[in-house]
């Protein structure tokens, strides 16, 4: 079955909508299903009930005009992309929505079957795109927010561009590492100076990133044990291939900060006992029977009752079994983890 791309076309004028549809349906190579709405009222309630590829916007509707009318249809449902359909005395409103999200605009007086079909199948694709981005990006987010170490991530003109929570956390107790108008720098005066050059070294635009090299630091705070630092280079590509962009990732330690261990998670999610926990995680490393019973100052006799004990609360019966399952199905907390 061929598929159809489902238009909503917002026209305020029927007979501009007319015009604009007999455009539409004049494509052979793709094929377009249109709904006509007059109003803003309209399209809101077909947008609500039924689905659709993209919506044709005119601004100068019976019942709202101008950029809030994109504004509203774009808050209410912004999987959709939006082509704004422009007349010349409100071009000027097209460029604010395209500034506010709109995918394209396109005057009414020069539409060409061709011309709007590209653009109708371009606008899809490209809003697809930045879709998938902002998802990509959520969830990058979400694992460095599951980190138990800090990470700032910082631009050319060492501003920040991105923290996860725990680097927010160490930064707002102030001690050790601050942030200060959008930049970082250290409490202490002369560790901050050999902070800055450490970062300055990174971001320098004559840095050649292949041999640019990343810098431990230690920054003492007041009544707790130093911060520990690793600034790293990090490369944003340019447009053209011949300039490059230095950026840096700020990954920090807290010793006086722990997330949750792997054997805290596990007797959490499986019921195991400290013991068995501990007698897990030394599996994990490799180590046989006889190995754990030296390292937990256990008989071997008592290294087997827990082994069983562990298999039947894991649902597993052998030790391969219970490793593969806790290295391929690893147990899901909401407790970031610390190795």
């Amino acid at each position: 079955m061929t598929h159809r791309t489902r238009i909503l076309l917002v026209e305020g004028h029927s007979e501009s909508a007319r015009s604009i549809e007999g455009v539409i349906k004049k494509s052979r190579a793709v094929q377009f299903e249109v709904t006509r709405c007059c109003a803003l009222a309209g399209a809101i309630q077909e947008l609500s009930k039924f689905s659709f590829d993209i919506t044709l916007l005119d601004l100068d509707l019976p019942d709202n005009q101008g950029p809030n009318t994109f504004q509203r249809i774009q808050e209410l449902h912004p999987e959709i992309p939006i082509i704004v359909l422009s007349g010349n005395r409100n071009e000027t409103m097209a460029l604010k929505a395209i500034g506010r999200g709109a995918q394209d605009y396109i005057a009414k007086d020069a539409l060409m079957s061709r011309v709007l079909t590209k653009a109708i199948l371009f606008a899809i694709e490209r809003h697809r795109y930045r879709n998938n981005l902002q998802a990509q990006r959520s969830l990058a987010f979400f694992a460095l927010d599951r980190l138990t170490c800090g990470v700032i991530l910082i631009d050319p003109f060492r501003k920040v561009l991105r923290s996860n929570q725990f680097a927010k956390a160490v930064l707002a107790e102030g001690d050790g590492l601050l942030l200060n108008a959008g930049c970082i720098r250290a409490s202490s005066p002369c560790e901050d100076q050999c902070f800055q050059e450490s970062l300055a070294a990174i971001l320098s635009p004559c840095g050649s990133f292949p041999t640019l090299r990343g810098s431990h630091l230690t920054l003492s705070r007041k009544g707790k044990r130093p911060l520990a630092l690793m600034i790293a280079p990090m490369l944003l590509e340019s447009p053209n291939q011949e300039e490059h962009r230095n950026n840096a990732a700020i990954f920090i330690s807290d010793p006086e900060r722990a997330g949750a261990t792997i054997e805290e998670i596990l007797r959490r999610n499986y019921q195991l006992t400290k013991a068995e926990s501990r007698l897990c995680c030394l599996i994990l490393q490799g180590f046989c029977v006889a190995d754990c019973s030296n390292v937990l100052g256990i008989t071997v006799y008592t290294v087997r009752d827990h082994l069983k004990k562990i298999f039947l609360k894991t649902g597993t019966t052998r030790q391969t079994d219970l490793v593969r399952l806790l290295l391929t199905e690893p147990p899901a907390s909401e407790d970031p983890i610390s190795v």
